[in-house]
């Protein structure tokens, strides 16, 4: 899966992608590198995506 670099929504494309079971590649920007390119965006999309899924199917017991 790859995440073009004039997409319009990597953060949004990385959200239905999780929900499409496209799975999360490790990602390849260490913490001294972070900044605001696609694939980060793509990688908070996926990784939000998921911790919404934890969210919903936690038992309420």
């Amino acid at each position: 899966m790859f995440v073009e670099e004039n997409d319009n929504d990597p953060y949004l494309r990385g959200h239905c992608d999780y929900e499409n079971g496209i799975e999360r590649q490790r990602n390849p920007y260490e913490d001294f590198h972070y900044g605001t390119t696609f694939w980060e965006a793509w990688f908070d999309g996926w990784d939000d995506a998921s911790d919404e899924a934890v969210i919903l199917h936690k038992p309420l017991n």
